[in-house]
């Protein structure tokens, strides 16, 4: 396939050459695509009234489609006069999606079909590896999904913490030990497959995005786990920052009231499962496990235990206090938070609302909505929509 990568929505601000035939024709079957995977079953007259193209030039387009095997005929539908139309649809199993997710102490991927459906699921034991062993264990983990599956795979979408530029190099997982590994490389180069690399944040924001339901083009999605990070959808676009550092709000500094006297910490050092873990006294042998951390936690608030209950009030609250900070910087009415964390619930929840809602003003507080995510295994899923937008062009 001569698919090219896009993450691009809406208009530029600067164009800096004008649009080849070949540009057009990539985009225009974008927006085919797009239709199919939003409005299948559908016809070839629906492709083109919802997109503005002409019925010759969404014919080509679907006849390229249908002799790649990427969308299927299935029949007429009911006709107003004339020739019946003939129903579309994406062929869901054409092509399958590897997607990883590294966390914690286990690591998680699945093979999905086109539409999502989980086909196969793994979970290894990362068991603490670092450096080099880290990467042979992502090899390991992808050889057995590939492994799995007789289809096509269109692509390898991994979801890992750290900072990760748009081409799969982490510059930056202190808990991996990978510093300026260029992993999509690696793991391209290994399987001959393409190979995407995104923070996994991020990848929550592209699952809660596309999948997730929440009515915007605007989100700002919270991942609370081992550590604290946030992915950002601008204008229907994935927000990375100028050093694809976006996000990184675990590092950002707050007041913290936990401690003796005041003092300046980190976000992840009062609301993350390490924080949690160590101020509760969760015994969490090996590396840690943010799942189970946060299980814990929300037994302990639920049966009343006073100190749990403190502690994740004050998490919520700086929590919250971030929140303020970036709907008042970006005006983002859509918060969303994922990860372990969403186990404690509402306690959680709700201390984060009330913080917001005392530091933004009253007229934006109206209007903003914080929620837990609604997508299943987010960050596989997420990376999954990040091969589809390198691979096919579908946000």
């Amino acid at each position: 396939m001569n698919w090219r990568d896009s993450t691009i929505s809406g208009d530029a601000l600067r164009v800096n050459r004008k649009a080849t035939h070949e540009d057009t024709r990539y985009q225009n079957r974008r927006f085919v695509l797009q239709c199919l995977f939003t409005n299948a079953p559908t016809t070839r007259a629906d492709i083109s009234r919802a997109t503005g193209l002409t019925r010759a030039t969404v014919s080509d387009l679907v006849a390229e489609l249908v002799d790649e095997g990427v969308v299927l005929e299935m029949g007429t539908a009911p006709s107003g006069g004339g020739k019946p139309p003939t129903l579309l649809t994406i062929s869901d199993d054409s092509h399958h999606l590897v997607a990883v997710r590294l966390d914690g102490s286990r690591w998680k991927g699945s093979v999905l079909s086109l539409r999502h459906r989980v086909i196969e699921s793994v979970t290894v034991e990362s068991a603490g590896r670092r450096g080099a062993p880290a990467i042979d264990a992502l090899n390991d983990l992808v050889e057995r999904l590939l492994g799995s599956t007789r289809q096509q795979v269109l692509g390898i979408g991994i979801a890992t913490p750290g900072v990760v530029t748009v081409d799969g190099t982490v510059i930056e997982a202190t808990d991996l030990d990978w510093h300026g590994i260029d992993v999509g490389r690696l793991v391209r180069e290994r399987f001959s497959v393409p190979t995407h690399v995104v923070n996994d944040a991020r990848a929550i924001a592209l699952a809660e995005y596309s999948l997730g339901g929440h009515g915007t083009n605007n989100l700002f999605v919270v991942k609370i786990g081992t550590g604290i990070g946030a992915g950002i959808i601008l204008d229907g676009r994935p927000y990375a920052g100028e050093g694809d550092a976006a996000g990184e709000i675990g590092h950002m500094a707050v007041l913290s009231a936990i401690s003796d006297g005041d003092s300046v910490t980190a976000l992840e050092d009062v609301a993350s499962a390490r924080a949690l873990s160590v101020r509760l006294g969760i015994d969490e042998p090996g590396n840690l496990d943010a799942t189970s951390v946060f299980r814990e936690v929300a037994r302990r608030v639920a049966a009343g235990d006073g100190d749990a209950l403190r502690i994740v009030e004050l998490a919520g609250r700086y929590v919250g206090i971030v929140m303020a900070s970036v709907t008042g910087i970006l005006d983002i009415h859509h918060i969303v938070v994922s990860g372990p964390m969403t186990q404690v619930g509402a306690a959680f929840l709700n201390p984060a609302r009330e913080e917001l809602s005392r530091r933004v003003l009253p007229a934006v507080e109206s209007r903003v909505e914080i929620s837990f995510g609604t997508v299943d295994r987010p960050e596989e899923h997420g990376a999954a929509m990040l091969v589809l937008s390198r691979e096919m062009g579908i946000l």
